[in-house]
């Protein structure tokens, strides 16, 4: 064979072998993203329907609320005129639910609310469980707990449509600095809640 046949099959097999190098680039370029994409499913596979644990309240509610408050809290709180008594801690929120026996009166239930909410404080006082810590400048350094006493009574009448009504509910952010009471038996507005309550029949045309 002589130099120019050489010449001639090694120019061929180099145009043969160009070809099958960006063949292969360009599987490795497909492949990559697949292998990347498969691994990520299979890792969210493995981790589903486990809870994703974590504090959304880390580094806040400093000092905590303990079981044994809680307990303490629970013990204080026994009224004659109470016929349940709930205390449940839920989203850094203290929530007393009390379901008043059904002879207590308006004047009655807000007493207890007033009581209940005056007893929670002497086991966990305002200044600590219940008021945002702030820094010199003013700024909230530790956002703590929420309160919130409810006590209320439904009584039916000799009318199964009437319904007799006692909810009051006593609470307090720790962002404000004073409680507020709602009586959510009786409107704010008279007149707006009779004008719902008892549309004016439409005009005849």
């Amino acid at each position: 064979m002589n130099r120019k046949n050489i010449k001639k099959s090694s120019k061929t097999n180099n145009k043969d072998k160009k070809p099958n190098t960006i063949l292969w680039i360009g599987l490795v370029v497909i492949l990559v993203p697949c292998l990347i994409l498969l691994y990520i499913l299979l890792g969210t596979k493995e981790k589903a329907g486990q809870p994703v644990v974590g504090d959304r309240f880390e580094g806040e509610l400093d000092p905590g609320i303990t079981d044994e408050q809680l307990n303490s809290i629970r013990e204080a709180l026994v009224f004659e005129n109470a016929e349940n008594v709930e205390v449940n801690l839920i989203s850094a929120t203290l929530r007393i639910t009390i379901n008043a026996k059904d002879d207590i009166s308006s004047d009655g239930a807000l007493a207890l609310a007033n009581s209940a909410y005056d007893k929670v404080m002497e086991v966990l006082p305002v200044e600590t469980y219940f008021t945002n810590v702030k820094d010199e400048e003013g700024k909230m350094k530790t956002k703590m707990y929420d309160i919130e006493v409810q006590v209320y009574n439904v009584l039916k009448q000799d009318n199964p449509n009437n319904i007799s009504l006692i909810y009051f509910v006593k609470s307090k952010s720790a962002n404000m600095s004073e409680p507020i009471l709602n009586n959510f038996a009786s409107p704010k507005n008279e007149e707006v809640a009779n004008e719902l309550l008892n549309p004016a029949p439409p005009e005849a045309e």
